[in-house]
């Protein structure tokens, strides 16, 4: 029971998590640059790997998948959310600001150059419009991630001691 309420919790997060980062785009015409769409999409994953370990009570292994699973996503997602932050903060000289976007470049181009291309950031990738106690979106997110992952793999894994 215990495990089912955390990864709900942890659901919940990734979906408000997501929900405020559609608002400020919808709402507050903030346009997410690549790096931000790929930081959503792995939110969404890790978003669903909560819900899925919610609704299945999968045993032994299927907890220890889950934990794994929620590890390698949360780590991709902080990857992506790093690479953003030393983009805004560590290098001398941004990116170029003309870049095309993210969806353009995953219908025309091979996903490994599509891939390569959204990795490398743009000038939009650079620029901090919103802040919160000082740090920027990626930030935040970065810690979202390792936050999210590493309660889901506890609980996880934790689940999985106690059905072995």
């Amino acid at each position: 029971m215990f495990r089912r309420f955390l990864n709900l919790l942890g659901f919940i997060a990734c979906t408000a998590l997501l929900g405020y980062a559609y608002y400020l785009q919808y709402a507050q015409g903030l346009v997410p640059c690549p790096l931000c769409i790929l930081q959503r999409i792995f939110m969404a994953c890790l978003g669903l790997l909560f819900l899925f370990a919610t609704i299945q009570d999968a045993g032994r292994w299927g907890n220890r998948l889950y934990g794994l699973l929620m590890i390698l996503v949360g780590f991709l997602g902080a990857s992506v959310a790093m690479r953003q932050i030393w983009i805004q903060y560590f290098t001398s000289q941004p990116p170029t600001s003309c870049a095309a976007g993210f969806g353009w470049m995953f219908r025309h181009l091979p996903p490994i150059e599509a891939l390569q291309l959204t990795l490398a950031g743009s000038g939009s990738c650079a620029a901090i419009p919103w802040t919160f106690l000082g740090l920027s979106m990626p930030v935040w997110v970065f810690i979202a991630f390792v936050l999210l992952a590493s309660i889901g793999s506890w609980v996880n894994f934790k689940a999985a001691r106690k059905t072995a």
